[in-house]
């Protein structure tokens, strides 16, 4: 079958990349028709963009067998993309596009088109960042370096509705930098490695030359559960790391009195200055633990954006991409929290990130919740900062001799259904090897249930995929009365097996309270969330089963 063309304005200043054509394409001769291709042309409209002023392509304009772009590649990991001669001819034949056309912005939709420009895989991730074009194949030399615009593929949004308004958002961005082919990049200034006189003097800057109620971006990193750098700011443009721990010396960045001068004087900035964090309970959490200071926590970015979409994301990247006039993903630069990072500069560059676009990102929408009327529902859920910390800090009370004893009981009832099972089918017949039996194997219980015994399939409801999860339990309950007891029995094995591991189980610290982690913005109905602690006690102490004959 020919190739697919290319149509639109050739000397548009937007360039939009899919990945492949459809059906419906080749059926039209056009890209980007169907409903997904007008459902696109609407989405551009809604950004201000014209669908007749930009030119539309794909990463390859062969449709691929199936419709599965996998089928365009020789092996196709999670690492690993070899892309076939079909693929490799459809992206060269793409740069010569791209340099005849020459876009001020090119707009990747989906995975593989973003691939084929930048090298990156994960558009998902990077959609809504400015960034800069290079080329994956290094047998194509680019004249220039292009602006690359990520997004969401149209045909995916068709089956994630919830994502439609983020890829407007995106087209909205890409209105506002096709004007230019630059990529204009805010000067930021952040200050990293500062000697202690510039640490000094930077707090104090901080702490008296500011009006009282100037926000001050606080933000901690750390490694191993202890305190790593911490950053300050009180701009759009300016912050400064401020490290604990470095490379060059395991007694940690200062020396003993540098560090107890410094400490002190961030206890003091932090007692009294408004402090504007991202879900800083986190934070204040470790602040108390090893510097004994309560933050007066003022802002929180996650508590005002909550306020105003409780059902979004909350992440500080996302939110960042919906709402800053420039925007680059940068949470990939800091993937290892465990070990000191093999390049700290780099560490605490991210960390002044953090500041800098917690503290833009807030500016722009604090007069949002202002101008939908949501002051007060903001400033009651910020007032529940201090009394959450608190009830965090404090803990409950746990009888351990009563938790020890309700495990060996546990333990107990499970080892009884481990016996029932084994005698209705014992374990090694199935798969002798296996390192769990097939009652506690989600794999082995399919298979069981679907290839062996050719139950009716159920199939999870988001990934579609064939499961046995307690929905297909109660699901096959209905259709397979004969098996219902041993549905039940899989039920309540489970439920004892939950209730084990994610209360009796759950580590307690030393003085016998356990402390969890109580999430003021924790949910699209404004109740608190419960999760373990920063330090990986408690868990979540708002649902735990009742434990009569039907749980346990």
């Amino acid at each position: 079958m020919f190739p697919l063309k290319s149509s639109g304005d050739s000397s548009a200043r937007i360039m939009f990349i899919g990945e492949s054509p459809s059906g419906n394409d080749l059926k039209a001769g056009q890209p980007f028709m169907g409903s997904s291709g007008n459902e696109f042309s609407l989405m551009l409209h809604e950004a201000g963009i014209l669908r007749s002023e930009v030119y539309l392509t794909y990463a390859c304009k062969h449709m691929p067998f199936r419709g599965d772009m996998k089928s365009h590649f020789t092996k196709m990991t999670k690492l690993t993309w070899i892309p076939k001669d079909i693929l490799i001819k459809g992206i060269t034949d793409l740069w010569e596009e791209i340099e005849r056309v020459q876009p001020n912005v090119i707009v990747p939709l989906g995975n593989v088109a973003l691939w084929a420009v930048t090298g990156i895989k994960q558009a998902g991730k990077y959609r809504g960042s400015v960034m800069e074009s290079d080329p994956v194949l290094p047998s194509i030399k680019q004249s220039r370096v292009f602006k690359v615009i990520p997004t969401y593929n149209p045909s995916v949004v068709m089956r994630m509705w919830s994502w439609r308004h983020i890829a407007v958002q995106d087209f909205r961005r890409v209105a506002t930098e096709q004007a230019f082919p630059e990529i204009k990049i805010p000067d930021y200034i952040f200050h990293i490695r500062p000697s202690f006189k510039q640490a000094i003097d930077f707090l104090d800057h901080i702490q008296h030359d500011y009006p009282d109620e100037q926000n001050i971006s606080v933000d901690i990193e750390t490694i191993a559960r202890h305190i790593a750098c911490v950053g300050y700011g009180a701009s759009t443009r300016e912050a400064m790391c401020i490290p604990i721990m470095c490379r060059d010396d395991e007694r940690g960045y200062w020396s003993a009195t540098e560090e107890l001068a410094i400490v002190q004087k961030q206890r003091e900035v932090l007692r009294t200055k408004n402090i504007l964090g991202q879900n800083f309970n986190y934070d204040a959490q470790y602040l108390f633990r090893h510097w004994c200071v309560r933050p007066k926590h003022t802002n929180d970015l996650m508590i005002a954006w909550h306020t105003m979409y409780p059902g979004e994301r909350k992440s500080l990247d996302y939110i960042s991409s919906l709402v800053l006039p420039y925007y680059a993903y940068w949470k990939d630069e800091l993937k290892d929290y465990k070990n000191y990072p093999l390049n700290e500069e780099n560490f605490w560059i991210y960390n002044c990130k953090d500041i800098v676009n917690t503290y833009e990102s807030f500016e722009l929408i604090y007069p949002m919740v202002t101008a939908q009327n949501l002051s007060e529902q903001y400033r009651f859920q910020m007032d529940l900062h201090m009394p959450v910390l608190d009830m965090m800090l404090r803990g409950t009370k746990i009888d351990i001799e009563k938790k020890n004893n309700l495990g060996f009981e546990l333990l107990n009832t499970m080892t009884e259904y481990d016996n029932l099972f084994d005698s209705i089918l014992p374990a090694k017949w199935l798969k002798p090897k296996a390192k769990s039996p097939w009652w506690n194997s989600p794999k082995q219980l399919s298979e069981l249930f679907y290839d062996v015994l050719r139950l009716p399939i159920q199939k999870h409801k988001k990934t579609k995929k064939p499961t046995t999860d307690d929905a297909a339990l109660e699901a096959l309950k209905q259709q397979e009365p004969i098996l219902k007891l041993l549905f039940q029995y899989l039920q309540e094995y489970r439920s004892v097996g939950v209730f084990k591991n994610n209360f009796i189980d759950t580590r307690v610290e030393n003085d016998n309270r356990m402390r969890c982690t109580f999430s003021i913005p924790g949910t699209e109905t404004f109740r608190f969330s419960s999760s373990e602690d920063a330090f990986g006690y408690g868990t979540n102490l708002q649902n735990i089963p009742a434990g009569n004959k039907k749980d346990v």
